[in-house]
Protein backbone atom coordinates (compact mmCIF):
# COMPACT_ATOMS: atom_id res chain seq x y z
CA UNK A 1 0.00 0.00 0.00
CA UNK A 2 1.49 3.69 -0.98
CA UNK A 3 2.66 5.68 1.88
CA UNK A 4 1.54 9.72 2.22
CA UNK A 5 4.56 10.60 1.00
CA UNK A 6 3.84 8.39 -2.26
CA UNK A 7 0.20 9.94 -2.53
CA UNK A 8 1.28 13.52 -2.48
CA UNK A 9 3.90 12.82 -5.29
CA UNK A 10 1.95 10.85 -7.30
CA UNK A 11 -1.41 13.96 -6.58
CA UNK A 12 0.76 16.42 -7.79
CA UNK A 13 1.80 15.03 -10.95
CA UNK A 14 -1.96 14.15 -11.98
CA UNK A 15 -2.63 18.16 -10.79
CA UNK A 16 -0.04 19.40 -13.00
CA UNK A 17 -1.09 17.41 -15.81
CA UNK A 18 -4.50 18.10 -15.36
CA UNK A 19 -6.33 15.57 -14.13
CA UNK A 20 -8.12 17.22 -11.38
CA UNK A 21 -10.53 14.57 -9.61
CA UNK A 22 -7.47 12.05 -9.21
CA UNK A 23 -5.23 15.00 -7.85
CA UNK A 24 -8.38 15.10 -5.32
CA UNK A 25 -8.89 11.68 -4.56
CA UNK A 26 -5.30 10.70 -3.91
CA UNK A 27 -5.32 13.71 -1.95
CA UNK A 28 -7.93 11.82 0.29
CA UNK A 29 -6.24 8.85 0.12
CA UNK A 30 -2.70 10.72 1.04
CA UNK A 31 -4.39 12.22 4.23
CA UNK A 32 -5.28 8.47 5.72
CA UNK A 33 -2.54 6.63 4.63
CA UNK A 34 -0.27 7.73 7.68
CA UNK A 35 0.18 10.50 10.26
CA UNK A 36 -0.45 13.74 9.00
CA UNK A 37 2.02 15.64 10.93
CA UNK A 38 4.45 14.12 9.29
CA UNK A 39 3.33 14.72 6.23
CA UNK A 40 1.74 18.57 7.16
CA UNK A 41 3.33 20.74 4.75
CA UNK A 42 2.89 18.38 1.84
CA UNK A 43 -0.34 17.73 2.33
CA UNK A 44 -1.58 21.28 2.51
CA UNK A 45 0.60 22.97 -0.14
CA UNK A 46 -1.70 20.40 -2.39
CA UNK A 47 -4.33 20.92 -0.93
CA UNK A 48 -3.83 24.36 -1.73
CA UNK A 49 -3.19 23.74 -4.79
CA UNK A 50 -6.05 21.62 -5.99
CA UNK A 51 -8.36 24.53 -4.28
CA UNK A 52 -6.52 26.95 -6.10
CA UNK A 53 -7.79 26.19 -9.19
CA UNK A 54 -10.49 23.69 -9.05
CA UNK A 55 -12.09 24.72 -5.37
CA UNK A 56 -12.73 27.57 -2.25
CA UNK A 57 -10.35 30.49 -2.68
CA UNK A 58 -10.65 30.74 0.65
CA UNK A 59 -9.56 27.13 1.76
CA UNK A 60 -6.61 27.46 -0.81
CA UNK A 61 -4.76 30.71 0.84
CA UNK A 62 -5.37 29.02 4.04
CA UNK A 63 -3.37 25.50 3.25
CA UNK A 64 -0.45 27.17 0.66
CA UNK A 65 0.41 30.15 3.54
CA UNK A 66 0.78 26.68 5.73
CA UNK A 67 2.74 25.20 3.55
CA UNK A 68 4.68 28.26 2.85
CA UNK A 69 5.12 28.98 6.50
CA UNK A 70 6.22 24.92 7.46
CA UNK A 71 8.71 24.76 4.25
CA UNK A 72 10.21 28.76 4.67
CA UNK A 73 13.47 27.19 6.91
CA UNK A 74 13.93 24.13 4.84
CA UNK A 75 12.97 25.14 1.46
CA UNK A 76 12.88 28.74 0.89
CA UNK A 77 12.22 28.67 -3.01
CA UNK A 78 9.41 26.12 -2.45
CA UNK A 79 7.91 28.28 0.32
CA UNK A 80 7.99 31.62 -2.41
CA UNK A 81 6.30 30.00 -5.17
CA UNK A 82 3.80 29.07 -2.38
CA UNK A 83 3.42 32.36 -1.09
CA UNK A 84 2.98 34.10 -5.01
CA UNK A 85 -0.16 31.07 -4.97
CA UNK A 86 -1.41 32.74 -1.73
CA UNK A 87 -1.58 36.05 -3.06
CA UNK A 88 -3.35 34.47 -6.26
CA UNK A 89 -5.87 33.38 -4.01
CA UNK A 90 -6.38 36.66 -2.05
CA UNK A 91 -5.96 38.42 -5.06
CA UNK A 92 -9.68 36.05 -6.26
CA UNK A 93 -11.13 36.65 -2.93
CA UNK A 94 -10.69 40.66 -3.61
CA UNK A 95 -7.95 40.99 -0.86
CA UNK A 96 -5.42 42.82 -2.43
CA UNK A 97 -3.77 44.34 0.56
CA UNK A 98 -3.41 40.18 2.07
CA UNK A 99 -1.90 39.14 -1.48
CA UNK A 100 1.08 42.11 -1.86
CA UNK A 101 1.75 41.15 2.25
CA UNK A 102 2.39 37.72 0.85
CA UNK A 103 4.48 38.62 -1.79
CA UNK A 104 6.50 40.77 -0.24
CA UNK A 105 7.43 37.91 2.70
CA UNK A 106 9.67 36.49 -0.08
CA UNK A 107 12.95 36.37 1.45
CA UNK A 108 14.54 33.55 -0.98
CA UNK A 109 17.67 34.06 -2.82
CA UNK A 110 16.98 34.74 -6.35
CA UNK A 111 12.98 35.07 -5.68
CA UNK A 112 13.33 38.66 -3.92
CA UNK A 113 13.20 40.34 -7.46
CA UNK A 114 9.63 38.46 -8.26
CA UNK A 115 8.80 39.29 -5.13
CA UNK A 116 8.95 43.23 -5.72
CA UNK A 117 7.75 43.17 -9.59
CA UNK A 118 4.30 41.37 -8.27
CA UNK A 119 3.97 43.50 -5.32
CA UNK A 120 4.41 46.38 -7.57
CA UNK A 121 1.96 44.61 -10.43
CA UNK A 122 -0.32 44.20 -7.77
CA UNK A 123 -0.16 47.99 -6.78
CA UNK A 124 -0.21 49.13 -10.28
CA UNK A 125 3.17 50.25 -10.65
CA UNK A 126 4.93 47.63 -12.70
CA UNK A 127 7.57 49.32 -14.53
CA UNK A 128 9.13 45.69 -16.19
CA UNK A 129 7.74 44.03 -19.39
CA UNK A 130 7.49 40.22 -19.46
CA UNK A 131 10.92 39.05 -21.14
CA UNK A 132 12.14 41.26 -19.04
CA UNK A 133 10.67 39.87 -15.90
CA UNK A 134 11.25 36.21 -17.72
CA UNK A 135 14.85 36.94 -17.95
CA UNK A 136 15.00 37.85 -13.88
CA UNK A 137 13.59 34.65 -12.64
CA UNK A 138 15.97 32.50 -10.12
CA UNK A 139 18.21 30.04 -11.80
CA UNK A 140 16.74 27.06 -10.46
CA UNK A 141 13.77 28.03 -12.31
CA UNK A 142 14.43 26.23 -15.47
CA UNK A 143 13.07 25.83 -19.30
CA UNK A 144 10.45 23.49 -18.23
CA UNK A 145 9.66 24.65 -14.73
CA UNK A 146 5.99 26.08 -14.66
CA UNK A 147 6.29 28.93 -12.07
CA UNK A 148 9.02 30.22 -14.65
CA UNK A 149 6.15 30.91 -17.08
CA UNK A 150 3.21 31.28 -14.68
CA UNK A 151 4.38 34.17 -12.40
CA UNK A 152 6.53 35.75 -15.21
CA UNK A 153 2.70 36.50 -16.74
CA UNK A 154 0.99 36.38 -13.30
CA UNK A 155 3.18 39.82 -12.49
CA UNK A 156 3.35 41.33 -16.05
CA UNK A 157 -0.68 40.44 -17.12
CA UNK A 158 -1.21 44.22 -14.83
CA UNK A 159 1.75 45.62 -16.04
CA UNK A 160 2.29 48.46 -18.29
CA UNK A 161 2.59 46.68 -22.00
CA UNK A 162 -0.59 44.83 -22.03
CA UNK A 163 0.32 43.66 -25.65
CA UNK A 164 3.87 42.23 -25.31
CA UNK A 165 1.92 40.76 -22.26
CA UNK A 166 -0.41 39.45 -24.72
CA UNK A 167 2.47 37.72 -26.90
CA UNK A 168 4.12 36.62 -23.82
CA UNK A 169 1.68 34.48 -23.15
CA UNK A 170 0.91 33.02 -26.22
CA UNK A 171 4.08 31.37 -26.18
CA UNK A 172 3.42 30.54 -22.42
CA UNK A 173 1.03 28.58 -22.82
CA UNK A 174 2.80 26.84 -25.96
CA UNK A 175 5.27 26.13 -23.56
CA UNK A 176 3.46 24.88 -20.68
CA UNK A 177 1.31 22.17 -22.96
CA UNK A 178 4.36 21.06 -24.38
CA UNK A 179 5.96 20.51 -21.16
CA UNK A 180 3.30 18.48 -20.03
CA UNK A 181 1.74 21.29 -17.33
CA UNK A 182 -1.96 21.44 -19.37
CA UNK A 183 -3.18 22.19 -15.75
CA UNK A 184 -0.97 25.75 -15.71
CA UNK A 185 -1.68 26.37 -19.49
CA UNK A 186 -5.60 26.80 -18.86
CA UNK A 187 -4.88 29.09 -16.20
CA UNK A 188 -2.81 31.20 -18.37
CA UNK A 189 -5.36 30.89 -21.20
CA UNK A 190 -7.96 32.66 -18.97
CA UNK A 191 -5.49 35.53 -18.11
CA UNK A 192 -4.70 36.24 -21.96
CA UNK A 193 -8.15 36.30 -22.79
CA UNK A 194 -8.89 38.90 -20.09
CA UNK A 195 -5.65 41.02 -21.81
CA UNK A 196 -7.54 40.01 -25.29
CA UNK A 197 -10.54 41.75 -23.99
CA UNK A 198 -9.06 44.47 -21.94
CA UNK A 199 -6.84 45.25 -25.75
CA UNK A 200 -9.73 44.80 -27.79
CA UNK A 201 -9.00 41.62 -29.28
CA UNK A 202 -12.74 40.16 -29.06
CA UNK A 203 -11.99 37.33 -31.02
CA UNK A 204 -9.21 36.09 -29.56
CA UNK A 205 -10.31 36.52 -26.21
CA UNK A 206 -13.43 34.57 -27.11
CA UNK A 207 -11.45 31.48 -28.59
CA UNK A 208 -9.37 31.68 -25.72
CA UNK A 209 -11.81 31.70 -23.12
CA UNK A 210 -13.80 29.20 -24.73
CA UNK A 211 -10.74 26.90 -25.04
CA UNK A 212 -10.04 27.85 -21.13
CA UNK A 213 -13.56 26.48 -19.77
CA UNK A 214 -13.32 23.61 -22.44
CA UNK A 215 -10.22 22.17 -20.72
CA UNK A 216 -11.54 23.38 -17.28
CA UNK A 217 -14.21 21.55 -17.09
CA UNK A 218 -12.15 18.52 -18.54
CA UNK A 219 -9.94 19.16 -15.75
CA UNK A 220 -11.80 19.27 -13.44
CA UNK A 221 -10.50 23.01 -12.81
CA UNK A 222 -13.22 24.67 -11.50
CA UNK A 223 -12.56 27.60 -10.02
CA UNK A 224 -10.46 28.30 -13.30
CA UNK A 225 -13.79 27.44 -15.13
CA UNK A 226 -15.67 30.23 -13.26
CA UNK A 227 -13.30 32.91 -14.04
CA UNK A 228 -13.78 31.52 -17.85
CA UNK A 229 -17.49 31.98 -17.79
CA UNK A 230 -17.23 35.58 -16.17
CA UNK A 231 -14.84 36.79 -19.56
CA UNK A 232 -17.57 34.82 -22.26
CA UNK A 233 -20.29 36.83 -20.11
CA UNK A 234 -18.40 39.74 -20.54
CA UNK A 235 -17.42 39.46 -24.20
CA UNK A 236 -21.29 37.88 -24.89
CA UNK A 237 -22.39 41.53 -23.61
CA UNK A 238 -20.12 43.70 -25.56
CA UNK A 239 -21.20 41.37 -28.86
CA UNK A 240 -24.72 41.71 -27.80
CA UNK A 241 -25.36 38.00 -27.49
CA UNK A 242 -27.69 38.61 -24.67
CA UNK A 243 -28.92 35.04 -23.87
CA UNK A 244 -24.93 33.83 -24.00
CA UNK A 245 -23.96 36.31 -21.24
CA UNK A 246 -27.03 35.71 -18.90
CA UNK A 247 -26.10 31.95 -19.28
CA UNK A 248 -22.10 32.11 -18.14
CA UNK A 249 -23.01 34.96 -15.88
CA UNK A 250 -25.03 33.18 -13.84
CA UNK A 251 -23.10 30.34 -13.82
CA UNK A 252 -19.92 32.46 -12.46
CA UNK A 253 -22.21 33.84 -9.98
CA UNK A 254 -23.61 30.77 -8.72
CA UNK A 255 -20.47 29.05 -8.28
CA UNK A 256 -18.14 32.28 -6.72
CA UNK A 257 -20.67 32.36 -4.03
CA UNK A 258 -19.68 29.36 -2.83
CA UNK A 259 -15.92 29.62 -3.95
CA UNK A 260 -15.20 32.96 -2.32
CA UNK A 261 -14.06 34.23 -5.58
CA UNK A 262 -14.93 37.73 -5.78
CA UNK A 263 -12.97 38.07 -9.36
CA UNK A 264 -15.38 36.32 -11.08
CA UNK A 265 -18.58 37.50 -9.51
CA UNK A 266 -17.22 41.23 -10.01
CA UNK A 267 -16.79 40.00 -13.67
CA UNK A 268 -19.99 38.85 -14.20
CA UNK A 269 -21.96 41.31 -12.54
CA UNK A 270 -19.58 43.99 -14.54
CA UNK A 271 -21.01 42.09 -17.83
CA UNK A 272 -24.83 42.26 -16.83
CA UNK A 273 -24.39 45.86 -16.15
CA UNK A 274 -23.06 46.41 -19.36
CA UNK A 275 -25.29 44.25 -21.73
CA UNK A 276 -28.11 46.83 -19.55
CA UNK A 277 -26.13 49.77 -20.64
CA UNK A 278 -26.14 48.60 -24.24
CA UNK A 279 -29.69 48.19 -23.88
CA UNK A 280 -30.01 51.81 -22.33
CA UNK A 281 -31.56 50.31 -19.25
CA UNK A 282 -29.32 52.48 -16.87
CA UNK A 283 -30.73 52.41 -13.72
CA UNK A 284 -30.71 47.92 -14.00
CA UNK A 285 -27.13 48.96 -15.15
CA UNK A 286 -26.15 50.98 -12.10
CA UNK A 287 -27.86 48.31 -9.47
CA UNK A 288 -25.24 45.57 -11.37
CA UNK A 289 -22.39 48.06 -11.47
CA UNK A 290 -23.11 48.58 -7.57
CA UNK A 291 -22.31 44.91 -7.13
CA UNK A 292 -18.15 44.38 -7.68
CA UNK A 293 -17.00 42.70 -4.77
CA UNK A 294 -13.41 43.20 -6.57
CA UNK A 295 -11.66 46.64 -6.59
CA UNK A 296 -9.50 45.91 -9.80
CA UNK A 297 -12.84 44.92 -11.07
CA UNK A 298 -14.53 47.75 -9.60
CA UNK A 299 -11.72 50.03 -11.17
CA UNK A 300 -11.67 49.02 -14.31
CA UNK A 301 -15.80 49.27 -14.24
CA UNK A 302 -15.55 52.88 -13.03
CA UNK A 303 -16.56 54.81 -16.64
CA UNK A 304 -19.62 52.14 -16.71
CA UNK A 305 -20.51 52.94 -13.47
CA UNK A 306 -20.26 56.44 -14.00
CA UNK A 307 -22.16 56.70 -17.01
CA UNK A 308 -25.10 54.25 -15.68
CA UNK A 309 -25.45 56.49 -12.55
CA UNK A 310 -25.70 59.75 -14.60
CA UNK A 311 -28.29 58.67 -17.41
CA UNK A 312 -30.37 57.35 -14.56
CA UNK A 313 -30.35 61.06 -12.34
CA UNK A 314 -27.65 59.67 -9.77
CA UNK A 315 -25.11 62.59 -10.46
CA UNK A 316 -24.38 63.06 -6.68
CA UNK A 317 -23.46 59.08 -6.34
CA UNK A 318 -21.19 59.14 -9.69
CA UNK A 319 -19.45 61.66 -8.13
CA UNK A 320 -18.36 60.62 -4.90
CA UNK A 321 -17.69 56.72 -7.09
CA UNK A 322 -15.36 58.90 -8.86
CA UNK A 323 -14.00 60.86 -5.87
CA UNK A 324 -12.20 57.54 -4.55
CA UNK A 325 -11.15 56.33 -7.74
CA UNK A 326 -7.31 57.16 -8.56
CA UNK A 327 -6.68 54.53 -11.43
CA UNK A 328 -6.28 54.69 -15.28
CA UNK A 329 -6.15 58.34 -16.53
CA UNK A 330 -8.20 57.75 -19.91
CA UNK A 331 -10.93 56.20 -17.61
CA UNK A 332 -10.89 59.03 -15.06
CA UNK A 333 -10.94 61.70 -17.77
CA UNK A 334 -13.67 59.53 -19.36
CA UNK A 335 -15.55 59.72 -16.43
CA UNK A 336 -15.43 63.36 -15.38
CA UNK A 337 -16.40 64.32 -18.76
CA UNK A 338 -19.92 62.97 -17.68
CA UNK A 339 -20.51 65.04 -14.95
CA UNK A 340 -22.07 68.30 -14.66
CA UNK A 341 -19.48 71.83 -14.14
CA UNK A 342 -16.36 69.64 -15.10
CA UNK A 343 -15.58 71.09 -18.43
CA UNK A 344 -16.82 67.98 -20.82
CA UNK A 345 -14.17 69.13 -24.12
CA UNK A 346 -11.40 69.06 -22.05
CA UNK A 347 -11.52 65.75 -20.36
CA UNK A 348 -12.49 63.92 -23.32
CA UNK A 349 -9.91 65.19 -25.34
CA UNK A 350 -7.63 64.13 -22.40
CA UNK A 351 -9.46 60.80 -22.20
CA UNK A 352 -8.44 60.08 -26.08
CA UNK A 353 -5.12 61.33 -25.74
CA UNK A 354 -3.55 59.62 -23.26
CA UNK A 355 -0.27 57.16 -24.53
CA UNK A 356 -2.17 54.09 -23.93
CA UNK A 357 -5.76 54.92 -25.54
CA UNK A 358 -5.29 53.21 -28.85
CA UNK A 359 -4.56 50.00 -27.52
CA UNK A 360 -7.82 50.03 -25.65
CA UNK A 361 -10.53 49.54 -28.54
CA UNK A 362 -13.62 49.55 -27.38
CA UNK A 363 -12.64 51.65 -24.10
CA UNK A 364 -12.25 54.67 -26.95
CA UNK A 365 -14.54 54.05 -28.73
CA UNK A 366 -17.50 54.25 -25.78
CA UNK A 367 -15.26 57.03 -25.15
CA UNK A 368 -16.03 58.60 -28.80
CA UNK A 369 -19.51 57.35 -28.69
CA UNK A 370 -20.21 59.87 -25.27
CA UNK A 371 -18.07 63.03 -26.55
CA UNK A 372 -20.14 62.81 -30.25
CA UNK A 373 -23.40 62.42 -28.24
CA UNK A 374 -22.17 65.67 -26.21
CA UNK A 375 -21.12 67.65 -29.61
CA UNK A 376 -24.46 66.68 -31.00
CA UNK A 377 -26.52 68.40 -27.93
CA UNK A 378 -24.36 71.46 -28.18
CA UNK A 379 -25.31 71.76 -31.54
CA UNK A 380 -21.75 70.96 -32.91
CA UNK A 381 -23.26 69.01 -35.67
CA UNK A 382 -19.55 68.16 -37.73
CA UNK A 383 -17.38 67.49 -35.22
CA UNK A 384 -20.16 65.19 -33.37
CA UNK A 385 -20.20 63.13 -36.80
CA UNK A 386 -16.56 62.93 -37.12
CA UNK A 387 -16.62 61.04 -33.27
CA UNK A 388 -19.52 58.80 -34.22
CA UNK A 389 -18.26 57.76 -36.82
CA UNK A 390 -14.84 57.08 -35.37
CA UNK A 391 -17.24 55.41 -32.90
CA UNK A 392 -19.08 53.11 -35.52
CA UNK A 393 -16.13 52.47 -37.17
CA UNK A 394 -14.43 50.61 -34.04
CA UNK A 395 -17.43 48.92 -33.03
CA UNK A 396 -18.16 47.39 -36.32
CA UNK A 397 -14.32 46.03 -36.57
CA UNK A 398 -14.76 44.91 -32.61
CA UNK A 399 -18.11 42.70 -33.67
CA UNK A 400 -19.76 45.20 -30.82
CA UNK A 401 -23.73 44.94 -32.41
CA UNK A 402 -25.70 47.00 -30.04
CA UNK A 403 -23.22 49.30 -30.01
CA UNK A 404 -23.06 49.82 -33.38
CA UNK A 405 -26.90 50.52 -33.35
CA UNK A 406 -26.10 53.41 -30.92
CA UNK A 407 -23.83 55.04 -32.58
CA UNK A 408 -25.40 54.80 -35.76
CA UNK A 409 -28.84 55.87 -33.72
CA UNK A 410 -26.77 58.84 -32.69
CA UNK A 411 -25.48 59.70 -36.32
CA UNK A 412 -28.99 59.28 -37.52
CA UNK A 413 -29.83 62.20 -34.79
CA UNK A 414 -26.82 64.16 -36.18
CA UNK A 415 -28.47 63.84 -39.56
CA UNK A 416 -25.85 61.60 -41.07
CA UNK A 417 -26.29 58.44 -42.72
CA UNK A 418 -24.46 55.49 -40.96
CA UNK A 419 -24.10 53.64 -43.72
CA UNK A 420 -21.69 56.24 -45.24
CA UNK A 421 -18.84 54.97 -42.75
CA UNK A 422 -17.96 52.08 -44.62
CA UNK A 423 -17.10 53.65 -47.58
CA UNK A 424 -13.01 54.41 -46.87
CA UNK A 425 -10.09 53.78 -48.74
CA UNK A 426 -7.84 52.21 -46.08
CA UNK A 427 -7.74 49.10 -44.73
CA UNK A 428 -8.37 48.98 -40.57
CA UNK A 429 -4.53 48.96 -40.43
CA UNK A 430 -3.87 51.53 -42.56
CA UNK A 431 -5.98 53.75 -40.94
CA UNK A 432 -4.13 53.22 -37.16
CA UNK A 433 -0.84 53.91 -39.17
CA UNK A 434 -2.25 57.22 -40.73
CA UNK A 435 -3.31 58.07 -37.55
CA UNK A 436 -0.33 57.41 -35.26
CA UNK A 437 1.59 59.31 -38.05
CA UNK A 438 -0.56 62.32 -38.19
CA UNK A 439 -0.11 62.63 -34.42
CA UNK A 440 3.40 63.12 -34.87
CA UNK A 441 4.85 59.81 -34.28
CA UNK A 442 7.75 58.30 -36.17
CA UNK A 443 7.80 54.97 -38.21
CA UNK A 444 9.88 52.92 -34.80
CA UNK A 445 7.15 54.33 -32.85
CA UNK A 446 4.21 53.32 -34.72
CA UNK A 447 5.99 49.98 -35.51
CA UNK A 448 6.71 49.77 -31.20
CA UNK A 449 2.59 50.82 -30.44
CA UNK A 450 1.13 48.47 -33.60
CA UNK A 451 3.83 45.38 -33.49
CA UNK A 452 5.18 45.58 -36.57
CA UNK A 453 8.65 46.71 -37.94
CA UNK A 454 9.17 49.82 -38.62
CA UNK A 455 9.86 48.93 -42.24
CA UNK A 456 6.32 47.55 -42.68
CA UNK A 457 4.92 50.91 -41.31
CA UNK A 458 7.14 52.92 -44.46
CA UNK A 459 5.27 50.21 -46.90
CA UNK A 460 1.97 51.37 -45.47
CA UNK A 461 2.89 55.06 -45.80
CA UNK A 462 3.37 54.22 -49.22
CA UNK A 463 0.21 52.99 -50.48
CA UNK A 464 -1.51 55.53 -47.99
CA UNK A 465 -0.49 59.01 -49.50
CA UNK A 466 -1.86 58.43 -52.88
CA UNK A 467 -5.29 56.53 -51.23
CA UNK A 468 -5.45 60.19 -49.59
CA UNK A 469 -4.50 62.05 -52.34
CA UNK A 470 -1.65 63.64 -50.58
CA UNK A 471 2.01 63.28 -51.32
CA UNK A 472 3.99 63.49 -47.67
CA UNK A 473 3.58 62.34 -44.11
CA UNK A 474 3.09 65.99 -42.81
CA UNK A 475 -0.27 66.66 -45.26
CA UNK A 476 -1.61 63.84 -42.89
CA UNK A 477 -2.05 66.26 -40.36
CA UNK A 478 -4.62 68.01 -42.19
CA UNK A 479 -7.30 65.08 -43.03
CA UNK A 480 -9.52 63.76 -40.77
CA UNK A 481 -7.35 61.30 -39.02
CA UNK A 482 -5.14 63.69 -36.94
CA UNK A 483 -8.57 63.42 -34.70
Amino acid sequence: MAGAQELIAEAHHAWKSGDGERARALTERAIHAGDERESRAGLARLRGLVELYGGDQAAAQENLELAAEALSETEPGQAAGLLFMAADAASHRGRVDEAVEYVRRVRAPGYRRFGEWFAASLCGELAAGPWQVLDGAPPELDERNAHRWVLSMAISRHGPYPGAARAFGVVAVERLDAYGIGAMGTVVLTWLAELELRLGHLVDAHAHAGEALTRATAMSLSATATDAHALLAHLAAITGADRQCRHHAEFALRTAAVTHNDLAAARANWALGCLHLAHGEFSEAAERLRRLPHPAIAAAAVADRVEALVRCGEAGEARAVLGEFTGDPAALASCRAQLPAEEPETQFTLALSTPDSELRTFDRARTRLRYGRWLRRERRVAEAVTQLRAALEAFQGLGAAPWTGAAAAELRAAGARAGDTTAHPLTAQEREVARLAASGLSNKEIGARLFISPRTVGYHLYKIFPKLGIANRAQLRGTALAG
